[in-house]
């Protein structure tokens, strides 16, 4: 799979002009957006960090030049000042609500850490304007068996009606089925 970064935007008159369509990666600082990019593109193309909130910008990622990944500003925790993130805000809503690219929203989040109003809010916003989701359970091998088994029931409960994917950085399989459910569900139908 050949993917390669192209451009950042920092607002909407910044967006690429191109006719590709787009899937967002939304998700916590630090759920593993970036791991997942490097991990169907089989090469390091996405900078991973180990301190939350790096990614200040809507950084997009060409997909074999079928479409776009955009990994988004993560939500959360990061290590930017306040003021730096009340801005990432209205840009994502924006791009969120009004991208006529954007074919669906990856929603990823670290298997160990709650549901919380933040992803409520989140999947609210995207119903109400319409846009496709599916759930991204990542870092599933830092639970033992027992664990995880609990933490899929509980996220079975909460997503009964989103798709959702686990995904390990070790396991490449795992990120190329998401890639394969976007490709077929979201991308191929916006391309026709």
């Amino acid at each position: 799979m050949k993917i390669k970064y192209t451009q950042s935007a920092v607002s909407s008159d910044t967006l690429p002009d191109n006719p590709l369509p787009e899937v967002a990666l939304a998700g916590r600082s630090n759920a593993g957006k970036s791991t997942f990019i490097n991990l169907v593109s089989q090469s390091p193309v996405a900078k991973v960090s180990q301190t939350p909130g790096k990614t200040r910008l809507l950084n997009f990622f060409n997909v074999n030049e079928r479409y776009y990944f955009v990994d988004m500003p993560g939500y959360g925790f990061a290590s930017r000042s306040q003021k730096e993130m009340d801005t990432w805000g209205p840009m994502v809503e924006e791009y969120l609500s009004q991208r006529n690219n954007l074919c669906g929203v990856l929603l990823f989040l670290d298997i160990r850490r709650p549901w919380t109003n933040q992803e409520e809010q989140l999947v609210y916003f995207l119903n109400q304007h319409h846009r496709p989701l599916a759930l991204v359970l990542t870092k599933t091998d830092q639970l033992n068996q027992k664990e995880l088994k609990n933490r899929l029931v509980e996220f079975k409960k909460i997503t009964d009606r989103i798709p959702w994917f686990t995904t390990t950085k070790q396991k490449k399989t795992t990120a190329k089925e998401v890639e394969d459910f976007v490709y077929k569900s979201w991308v191929q139908k916006e391309s026709k």
